[in-house]
């Protein structure tokens, strides 16, 4: 009779429910297991909780060979035991007997069946044999557990385990597809290394434009700036900041009590010199040296006019007017009023609202991405979602300190002035400075390699 074939004894009656409680924690156990070695080492101990056994193999069979990984009770699988090598190659012989649509199923053989006569198995006394396959999707190996004891397989006991080691064959699937994977790959690995690398650098190489942030503020184009004509002390700014004026309007006034006073002293006496110049000219009919009085006189009310009428223009620039229309800006009257200024001092502009334009600070090390007819994308600090575009025309070539004390550079942008989120003059906001083409590597290294060369110098 065909030992693969050879019929199972019956089952006795048994507590088949306690039995299939213990199928259950074992799946559950299974599942739980970390690596492929540990639901190894798991299966080949932990099974006889659901079937008893005295010895279990768990054979592993790629390229038609069959191979021994774990053994229970042993921590460790020594390929040169005679032991091994004798069931391994009963392993083969039993599945060389089997058909193809056998092989998925429990079946039960004798050992003698398929060992040699000089076998170590001879002596072997565990000779009733059940493999059990792992059944596993991804994998290109058989994998099957080989219970051995001294006691015939029964049906049940069989049917019993066929869904355990179904979750052990897809446990191990699970544990091992990462490195199946990367193995199965192992003659395409230098292909898919220089696909890497050929990709990384491709990408390293893909056109980007070069941007920078920078603080940006809406500003009058060309201004009227309002210095102070005179040195003094303001007493009075008729007009409110931001408000708007015309030509002639009367903006600023100084504090004139001296420049009066001079005025009129420089007035009278510009009268006493013409009142003596008078005079030697109606007594000079004779003598040469009434003559030269007369010349003398002359000379003193020429200065006297001449101071008189420097005098009336410096109380006259006492008020300050508005040399154009257009909206005056200015930070505050109680900043300037009884504020002593230099003559030369800025106190005001006079800006016209139809002309505006975008001054950006750059920091130093973004200076590389400017050009005068770049883009420029200027986010409102009040409106960040509805962006205004610019054009830069002017860029400055040498850093000036900001208000946050830091050195920049200072930038010009042109920005339309349709449109309903069109800015104002004083709106603040971040500007994004576009410069030319160049590579994602230089991109994302430009800063790391200028960190790296002023430190190293390299």
């Amino acid at each position: 009779m065909d030992p693969v074939r050879q019929p199972l004894p019956k089952p006795p009656e048994d507590d088949r429910a306690a039995r299939f409680s213990v199928v259950l924690a074992l799946e559950m156990q299974a599942r739980r297991q970390t690596s492929g070695q540990a639901l190894r080492f798991f299966a080949v101990n932990e099974t006889r909780k659901a079937a008893p056994y005295r010895q279990a193999f768990l054979v592993e069979t790629a390229g038609g060979r069959a191979r021994i990984t774990a053994i229970s009770s042993i921590s460790s699988v020594e390929r040169d035991a005679p032991l091994v090598r004798s069931f391994e190659h009963v392993a083969n012989a039993f599945r060389n007997k089997l058909q193809d649509d056998a092989r998925l199923k429990p079946q039960y053989f004798l050992l003698g069946a398929f060992s040699e006569e000089d076998d170590s198995t001879r002596d072997y006394p565990f000779k009733h044999l059940c493999w059990l396959p792992l059944p596993q999707r991804w994998s290109a190996a058989d994998t099957a557990l080989l219970l051995a004891r001294d006691t015939p397989w029964r049906q049940h006991e069989m049917a019993l385990l066929e869904p355990l080691a179904d979750t052990y064959g897809h446990a191990l699937d699970t544990l091992q597809s990462r490195r199946r994977v990367w193995k199965a790959g192992g003659k395409w690995r230098p292909i898919l290394y220089a696909g890497i690398v050929a990709g990384l650098v491709a990408v390293c190489l893909l056109p980007v434009r070069l941007t920078a942030l920078a603080p940006a503020e809406v500003v009058a184009a060309k201004p009227i700036v309002v210095s102070a004509p005179v040195e003094g002390v303001i007493a009075d700014l008729p007009v409110d900041p931001n408000t708007q004026v015309r030509e002639g309007d009367l903006i600023l006034t100084f504090v004139d009590t001296k420049l009066r006073n001079a005025a009129e002293v420089a007035a009278r006496n510009a009268v006493v010199a013409e009142a003596k110049h008078r005079k030697a000219v109606q007594g000079a009919f004779g003598s040469a040296r009434d003559n030269q009085e007369v010349a003398i006189a002359r000379a003193e009310l020429d200065v006297k006019k001449a101071e008189a009428a420097y005098a009336a223009e410096m109380l006259e620039r006492a008020s300050v007017r508005a040399k154009a229309s257009g909206l005056l800006l200015y930070s505050s009257k109680s900043d300037w009023i009884g504020r002593p200024v230099v003559t030369g001092e800025r106190i005001m502009e006079i800006a016209d609202p139809r002309r505006l334009e975008l001054q950006i600070d750059l920091p130093l090390a973004d200076i590389v991405t400017a050009k005068e007819g770049g883009r420029v994308v200027f986010y409102l600090d009040s409106d960040p979602l509805h962006p205004v575009e610019g054009t830069l025309y002017r860029v400055s070539y040498q850093a000036t300190l900001t208000g946050e004390s830091q050195y920049a550079f200072r930038l010009l942008a042109r920005i339309p002035l349709d449109g309903e989120h069109a800015p104002r003059i004083g709106t603040r906001g971040t500007a994004q400075v576009y410069g030319e083409r160049v590579s994602l590597f230089f991109y994302l290294f430009r800063r790391p390699i200028t960190a790296l060369r002023q430190r190293l110098g390299i």
